[in-house]
């Protein structure tokens, strides 16, 4: 059967492009319109589509002329398709995101918007422009196509170097168990091993650097970091950096929506410091989990384990060394 889809004289369907400006904290940049349809609704920038012109054009002039940012990389999301029934209007609106790279959105076309503002994507604003209300209706999240800074800079980098971790510490296991009888204390040997007098044993580095992951995460999703059990074997410090492996794994990234807006309470040593959570993360958390993933790696090494970088990054490929099987 044919559906009635009368459409007002002289008009089609218009391809609009929207654009979620994203900023550190996970906030999208939204204005509130004004002399043009959906009057008093908020709506990210955005405008038609020009004849012979990309989406990613479009966004640019788009968010130039109505705010004066400039966007670095865009992204493409969903598309939606609205109809203003009462305008006699109907839009398939391209969905396009960038990161804010700096800058005061100004209001420079003041007949269409009253102001812009940020808004985290959990509490938007009433009422919505037709294309953000659908998609807060299909249950899209920016965070959907632009994982939170944060969520890229920590997760999957603390889940790759634990594998490293994990690799090198199951290979000493496999040396303890070569060693037969002696097996026990060849154990002992390794977990009490030191690069210097004054520095951790190797057990103790596995365990800090492996914790170190945890402490780095925890806090940037708002939650609280815990004492661990010290491990007493090497097949408990590699339990242990499963658990953790598991725990992050299972970070999303809507987890870390917001995170940058965070300031975290931290031991550094001997002193407590509070950090914005970028500070945190990229200038204290990740160069200690590395600083202490070296020293295992540097410990196993000066043992006579047979690990090189390859071990270290599981990038590296080198040739067997000459006469090797």
């Amino acid at each position: 059967m044919k559906t009635d889809r009368r459409e007002p004289a002289h008009q089609h369907p218009r391809v609009g492009v929207g654009v979620l400006v994203v900023d550190a904290a996970g906030r999208v940049l939204l204005g509130l319109r004004r002399g043009a349809h959906g009057a008093g609704t908020w709506s990210a920038p955005g405008g038609h589509l020009e004849w012979g012109e990309s989406f990613e054009d479009c966004a640019r002039r788009e968010v130039a002329e109505e705010t004066g940012l400039q966007l670095g990389e865009l992204q493409t999301g969903p598309v939606t398709n609205d109809v203003f029934a009462a305008e006699g209007r109907h839009y398939a609106t391209i969905v396009m995101l960038a990161r804010h790279t700096g800058g005061t959105p100004q209001r420079l076309e003041p007949d269409k918007c009253e102001a812009w503002a940020w808004f985290d994507w959990q509490a938007l604003p009433q009422p919505l422009f037709a294309p953000l209300a659908s998609l807060k209706a299909m249950g899209w999240t920016p965070a959907a196509v632009m994982p939170p800074v944060l969520f890229d800079a920590a997760v999957p980098v603390f889940l790759h170097y634990l594998e490293r971790l994990d690799s090198i510490v199951a290979k000493v296991e496999q040396a303890c168990l070569a060693g037969g009888a002696d097996a026990a204390r060849a154990e002992a040997d390794w977990l009490a091993a030191r690069l210097a007098p004054d520095m951790l044993p190797w057990g103790l580095q596995v365990e800090v650097a492996a914790n170190f992951a945890l402490r780095g995460c925890r806090p940037l999703v708002g939650r609280p970091v815990l004492p661990g059990v010290t491990p007493v074997s090497v097949a408990g410090l590699r339990e242990r950096i499963g658990r953790i492996r598991a725990e992050l794994a299972a970070l999303v990234p809507q987890d870390f929506v917001g995170a940058e807006a965070r300031q975290i309470r931290c031991q550094a040593g001997e002193v407590e410091r509070v950090l914005p959570a970028g500070e945190f993360l990229q200038r204290h958390l990740l160069p200690n989990f590395f600083f202490h993933l070296t020293m295992v790696h540097a410990i196993a090494r000066a043992r006579g384990l047979a690990i090189g970088k390859a071990d270290y990054d599981g990038y590296h490929v080198y040739p067997p060394p000459v006469g090797a099987a």
